[in-house]
Formats: structure tokens, sequence, C-alpha cells
């Protein structure tokens, strides 16, 4: 008897398909596959949130947000300003979503004035929010901003809604519980449509409100093909600590999922409607739940490699690891070459909220000594531009302006 789990059925991907489509797929194909696993404080085995549980968290979100497909107008902008956790993050987002609404996570650590910005210039006059669990002032300051100017700006503010209304069933969701499908779009949306609003980091002045298209979140998806589909067994990525309103928790915890069947490890849930705060990510927390998830991956930040660096059982993790992927900035040539050397398959990756990921996944070992390189993805229209002194600088081609400004510098490098 053949006691092998058999491989997860994958959809083919073009330029079509939507997130909610990519997550339709799962729920119709591959129900029981886990999407999201966090730990159990009761349990020595980790709790999974399985594909059937996430798209229907996902629909009662879309019931909360538009009832009925009705009211709004599809394509209308929904700001999302949460202190909360992945797993009711992430539901949110694609709950926005599949309701036929553009989503737009931000940051909660921008000030009042900047979130209203980015809600007027992005006809935003929805948001989703938690009043109890963001940084003091933050709710009052919102909501005196909107009142700013002769006659304000109007917005409807909802509180995100409780933990057991998201998911009653939380990691034991069958098929047979009752459940409310959201009634289906009358019309799928085109591969041109806006899909999701993410805002730069604002370094270098007000952050921007970055429109992301379907065509262009499938164009994203391509990254880590074929590598990410063909590794047996399938990977189950860290995603712990990352950034929830960030395009690289998007990339992770959404897009992989969706069109890859990846499952991500996260922090366990919080019922933040009753004012409870999502865990600190530490380094020590972070390394402690992946390894309580029996993650096979990381996805991480170089702050966090540093101080990993420097503790063998911290580095003889990461070493067991298959994949761990190092991006939001630079890290160190000697730390890397470290971890390279005690047996981390360490992977750079570059990106923006304007050109989104930029860099190939190689995920098999064997190139490990090359992890300061990247190669640039096929979905990236690049060139580059000699500077006269024997150096070029690398130009990302975009197809919608930003800021009136067609050509991006995304990094300088030197060549000889």
């Amino acid at each position: 008897m053949n006691n092998e789990k058999p491989q997860i059925s994958l959809s083919s991907l073009n330029e079509t398909i939507t997130v909610s489509q990519g997550f339709d797929f799962h729920y119709k194909h591959n129900a029981e596959e886990p999407v999201y696993v966090f730990s159990d404080k009761d349990s020595d085995e980790p709790t999974t949130v399985n594909y059937r549980e996430f798209v229907r968290a996902c629909d009662r979100v879309a019931h909360f947000v538009r009832p009925g497909r009705s009211g709004a107008i599809d394509g209308q902008v929904v700001g999302i300003v949460l202190v909360t956790d992945a797993l009711q993050y992430q539901a949110i987002l694609v709950g926005v979503m599949r309701a036929g609404l553009v989503p737009f996570p931000i940051s909660h650590r921008l000030p009042p004035e900047v979130i209203v910005h980015l809600l007027r210039i992005t006809s935003s006059h929805h948001l989703i929010t938690t009043p109890t669990t963001l940084p003091a002032g933050l709710f009052d300051g919102i909501r005196q901003e909107l009142n700013q100017g002769e006659n304000g700006y109007e917005l409807q503010i909802q509180e995100m809604p409780a933990l057991n209304y998201i998911y009653p069933k939380l990691g034991n969701e069958k098929a047979s519980d009752s459940f409310e499908p959201y009634p289906p779009p009358s019309q799928i949306p085109s591969p041109n449509d806006i899909a999701v609003f993410l805002h730069s980091s604002g370094s270098t002045g007000l952050p921007k409100a970055i429109p992301q298209t379907h065509k262009r979140l499938c164009q994203w998806a391509i990254v880590g093909i074929p590598e990410l589909r063909l590794n047996d067994p399938r990977l189950r990525y860290s995603a712990i600590g990352l950034p929830l309103f960030h395009i690289i928790c998007f990339f992770v915890c959404i897009l992989k999922p969706a069109f890859h069947g990846l499952s991500i490890s996260i922090f366990p849930p919080v019922d933040t409607a009753s004012g409870a705060q999502p865990p600190i990510p530490t380094p020590k927390a972070i390394l402690e739940h992946a390894k309580c998830t029996q993650a096979t991956g990381l996805v991480t930040i170089p702050v966090f490699l540093q101080i990993w660096g420097h503790l063998k059982e911290d580095v003889d993790f990461l070493a067991s690891l298959e994949h761990v992927i190092v991006t939001g900035g630079i890290l160190s040539t000697k730390t890397g070459n470290a971890l390279v050397e005690a047996g981390v398959n360490l992977d750079s990756m570059y990106g923006s909220t304007e050109i989104g990921p930029a860099c190939r996944f190689r995920v098999q070992r064997g190139r490990e000594k090359d992890w300061e390189w990247s190669e640039m993805t096929p979905c990236i229209d690049f060139e580059w531009v000699s500077q006269g002194d024997g150096t070029y600088e690398c130009h990302v081609l975009v197809s919608y302006p930003i800021s009136s400004i067609k050509r991006l510098i995304l990094m300088k490098l030197l060549l000889t």
C-alpha cells in the first residue's frame, strides 16, 4: 500500500488569474492543505489553518465589509490600518478583494496626517482599523485630521471584526460546518484592474500609494518558478517578524500560498478586538516559533541574521533549513559569508514597492557562495545606462507613471 501523501494540485499560472481565483482553486482541489501554521501553547503540535478555513474566513470578512456585494462600487479603495496578527490581517486583505474592493494596507507607524493623505489621494472613503490596539493617539489623530479643511473628508470607519467571527472554529473547521459563501462577482476583473494599493517607505519624501494590478501580481508570482513549484516536499516559509503592511509580507504570505501552494509559519493569533496586542517579534521568539511550526524556510531581515549569527544554536537551526532569504536591507559580507560557511543556504532578495520582487529565488543548494549576487526576474524590464566612468546604473522601466517619473533607479552596480 502506498502511504505517500499525494502531491498538491497547482493551477496553471497566467496573467489573467486573480488572487481570489488562486485561493478558489485551492479551496476546490486542496481544501485540507495547510496555508498558515502557528504554535499552540497547549500542544506539542502546531495548529494549522487549511485552505478551506482560510477561504471561508475571507468570505466572512467580505460579508462584513460589503454585505451581499451591494452598496459600494467594484474597485473602491478600502484603507486598512491594523495592529493585529498575520492570520487575521491576511484574511482582511483577501476578504476585501473577494468583496470586489481594493485593499490598501497602511503602516500604523505613520503619523495621522500621512495616513489621511494616503486615503485622500486614493479616494478611499472606507477604513478598517483596530482602535484599541493602535499606538496611543493615532486613532484620535486620524479623526481630527479628517475634520481639517472647509468640509472635512467623509470616511466610513469600521472596527475589525473579532477573531471568533473571522475564524469561529480556529484550526478545526470542517466541510460540514455551517458557512455562507460570499456571492461571486458578476464578471471577472480585467488583468489591468487595480488589485491592491501598497505604499512606499517614504524614505525620500511622503509615502507614495502604488497601484498594483492583477497582471502585476501574477508577474510577481512568477518569481520562484520553477524552483518553488518543483520542490518536494512543499516548502513552509516562516514569515514571522515581517511587517504586515509591507510588500514582502504580501508577496510571501498571500501570493505564495495563492499561486504556489506554500504554507506559511506565523505567530499565534490574538483577539485584538478585546485590546490584546500581537506578539513582539524578538530574534528569540522568531526562531522559537519557526521551530515549533516546523518551518523549512525563513524570510527575514538583516538585523536578525546579524544577531543569530553570534549564537551557534541559532546558526545550526538556520543551516537545517532548506532556504533562508534575507531582504529589506543589506547584510554585511562578513556575516553572510560566515553563515554560508556554517551551512546556511542563504539567498538575497531585492525588490521595491514600485517594481515588486526583482530577483529570482534560488532554492537549490550549490550556489550559496554567490548569496550576494542576484539574477533579475523575467518580468522586470530593465536596461543598463552608462555613467561614462566605467559604472552603469540599472534602470527599471515601469508601465504606469509614478509621480510623473517613468524610470526608477533600482540600484547602482560597479562593472569592470
